[in-house]
Parts: C-alpha cells; structure tokens; sequence
C-alpha cells in the first residue's frame, strides 16, 4: 500500500499511519519514499483525546515530521514528536506497565478491579489529567522539587511491584465483565459515559488555558 501512495504521490505529501505498533521503519523498508513515511498514533476517542504522537522513522525527514505536526495542529489535536521510534511508542508503553501491575495487584487479591478503577479515577487519573508524572514528582518534592523528592520518600519505593501471571487471568477479566457487562448495550451505555466525561474534562481544561 504505501508503495503505491508513494509512486502517486508528490515528493512533499506526508505518508501517515495510525498504526499503535508498526514500526515507521518496518513500514518504509524499501520505499522510495521512505524520507516522508511516519506514525501519527492517536488515542481512543480520536475525535476527543487531543494526543497525537507523531513517530519518525530512520529515514523520515525533518520536513515531514513539520509538515505531519502542522497538519495535527491544524487540525486541534496535539502532537507530541519521539526523537526516535521505539516499539508500543510511548503511551502504550507507559499503558502497559500501567495496566500489567493492575492486573497483578488484583490477581494478588489485593484489590477489586472495580476498586482499584475507581481509585485511579479519584488519584492518580485526576492528577495526570492537570499535570504530567514528572511535573507531580518535582511539585511533590516541594520548593525543592524532584531532587528532594527522589533523595527522600521516593528513595523508600524500593518495593518489588511483581508481574502478572497470564495464566491467572480468567478470573480477573470474569469479574470485570460481572461489574461492567459486555454485549451491545452495555458498549453504548459506557461509551457514551466515557465521551461524556471525556469532553467535560478536556473542556474544563481549555477553559482553565
């Protein structure tokens, strides 16, 4: 496919994918245009999550990577540019780990997962909405910021967070059916409550900007 954009395309027209795991690199192995083909990964909802990680190959150019991130821009979305490509990206990465130790703690018994979602909604999901992990660190450190932070309580999480058994995940993914339901209606109920929140969220946001 991209072999035939690239034979039909102008020298200046970015060649885009929204792959969440194609490698930009993979993709232009053996293309003549292999200089204008890159990743533009947005989020779920794409038409509410403002993120778009524009993800440059080996051989993408600079003017591409410009031209793709004017065009998100443009568009009202906001693109976030890696230096180099990495497998999963960055979001997904930081998903997965995310979602792994979820999946471990309640399969340790530890917590439901209807708990554990509401405890992220309450915490951490609601400081992350306003401010990114790093910035929370270097605020939790006080008016001495990460350094103090990481020199003290953050030298204490020296805890092994462990990881989840595949094999153990019946049960899990039996109880998060249980509490949230499967089926056509259950997916438009909480869709429509996920968009809901969704845009009061990125609105109240941009009225905060």
């Amino acid at each position: 496919m991209f072999a035939t954009l690239a034979a039909h395309t102008r020298d200046d027209v970015v060649l885009a994918s929204s792959s969440s795991s194609l490698l930009p690199s993979v993709i232009a192995e053996g293309n003549a245009a292999a200089d204008r083909i890159l990743i533009g990964h947005p989020f779920n909802p794409p038409e509410l999550m403002p993120l778009v990680e524009v993800v440059p190959g080996a051989a993408t150019s600079r003017a591409a990577v410009g031209r793709a991130v004017a065009v998100y821009r443009g568009l009202g979305k906001l693109p976030i540019t890696l230096k180099k490509e990495i497998p999963g990206f960055v979001g997904n990465r930081l998903q997965k780990v995310f979602n792994d130790q979820a999946m471990y703690l309640v399969q340790q018994g530890v917590i439901e997962p209807e708990d554990l979602d509401e405890l992220v909604t309450a915490s951490l999901g609601l400081r992350w909405a306003t401010i990114g992990p790093f910035e929370s660190r270097h605020l939790g450190g006080g008016p001495a910021g990460i350094r103090h932070l990481l020199e003290h309580v953050g030298s204490q999480m020296s805890f092994d967070i462990g990881s989840p058994d595949p094999a153990a995940n019946g049960p899990v993914i039996d109880r998060v059916e249980q509490v949230y339901g499967i089926g056509d209606e259950s997916y438009r109920r909480r869709t429509e409550q996920r968009d809901r929140k969704t845009r009061a969220v990125v609105t109240a946001l941009d009225e905060q900007e």
